[in-house]
């Protein structure tokens, strides 16, 4: 069992190896800052391979120590057949290309034992690397901390590539640490969820929030099941975060359908969501200017400001503060809004109604 500050390795029969808290974070606490051991043009795997070859012995057993799953890992759990051949082609394809390409670098090197260790580094690199700007990045610590669709810890590497771990809960000592390893958390249903992590990480998520859809809790409906604004229209940007909270609390209202933030508190895992209609909000509030709607425009500005007073710390912790909308929802914060700042909301363990919890 490894041990780190605030936190701590262990493996667990079933689970393989966890990051579980040693101590008490709140939320927006930082539970891990570590830079990446090696790093490569997300768009040109092959240095991938030639920095691992470059670099220290430590650095190579760090990598190597990562997560490599079977070509077969979970599939035993699709119930459906199609589902499961799906599965099956798709990772098929992607092994083939890794294949190809570490065969054709081996040959500058030891043949087929070459051959191997390039592959199990590519299958590495798709399993555990993380985008940042224009390159992608191994950070062997990190990457013990499993998935969960109801994750407690955010993660960003938008400044400066280092990986940035922060609770975006309460997370008790003897807790594990989890994130989501998905973009599209509370937008998808749990069968597209399972889909992608079955394909694209090798493994099918039994988390408690997939669990409690399998055994029938939860509450609400699939998010894809409530459609779309009752009066026929798109879903404005402001309308989708809103109907994301109320997937994220657990509500079946329609609460999206009235045009303006939701009921709920913020979900600090909607936050690109949030600096999406953030945008949009701004945007539209400069052409009702321009043509003339004082009324549309004050409305839309006000929405904006709302957005960005219950969004903001959240957007600073995963964006930074230099990035260009950040900087303008930090210019835009309603002071009014500023307590809702400490709100976000998270699932009920019971599938239940809302729960919310103090998140400094």
């Amino acid at each position: 069992m490894a041990t780190q500050k605030g936190f701590r390795i262990e493996h667990v029969v079933g689970q393989g190896r966890i990051m579980r808290a040693s101590r008490r974070y709140e939320p927006g606490d930082t539970v891990l800052r570590e830079p990446p051991c090696l790093t490569w043009p997300h768009d040109d795997a092959e240095q991938l391979i030639s920095s691992f070859m470059c670099a220290s012995a430590d650095v190579q057993a760090a990598v190597l120590d990562m997560a490599a799953p079977d070509a077969d890992a979970g599939l035993s759990c699709i119930v459906s057949d199609h589902a499961r051949m799906e599965a099956v082609a798709e990772r098929a394809a992607r092994s083939a290309e890794r294949s190809s390409l570490a065969a054709r670098m081996a040959e500058a090197y030891d043949g087929p034992r070459a051959a191997d260790l390039f592959e199990h580094l590519l299958l590495i690199g798709d399993i555990n690397a993380h985008a940042f700007g224009k390159r992608a990045g191994l950070f062997p610590i990190a990457a013990k901390a499993n998935h969960s669709c109801s994750p407690n810890c955010g993660h960003s590497t938008r400044v400066g590539g280092e990986m940035h771990y922060f609770a975006t809960c309460t997370i008790e000592a003897g807790d594990e640490i989890v994130i989501s390893y998905l973009d599209q958390l509370w937008s998808t249903t749990r069968e597209e969820r399972r889909r992608v992590l079955l394909t694209q990480k090798l493994f099918y998520c039994t988390c408690p929030r997939c669990s409690r859809a399998d055994s029938g809790g939860g509450g609400r409906p699939p998010l894809e099941e409530i459609e779309p604004d009752s009066r026929g229209g798109e879903w404005t940007a402001p309308q989708q975060l809103a109907r994301a909270e109320c997937a994220a609390a657990g509500c079946a209202e329609e609460c999206a359908t009235l045009g303006l933030c939701s009921p709920h508190a913020p979900c600090a895992d909607l936050v690109g969501k949030a600096v999406t209609a953030f945008l949009a909000c701004r945007a539209e509030a400069a052409e009702a200017t321009k043509r003339g709607l004082p009324i549309a425009s004050a409305t839309t500005t006000a929405l904006s400001a709302q957005i960005s007073g219950r969004y903001c710390r959240w957007a600073v912790l995963q964006f930074g503060a230099e990035d260009r909308a950040v900087a303008l929802m930090l210019r835009s914060r309603c002071n009014s809004c500023a307590p809702e700042l400490g709100r976000v909301v998270t699932p009920d363990t019971d599938g239940g109604s809302e729960t919310e919890r103090k998140r400094a």
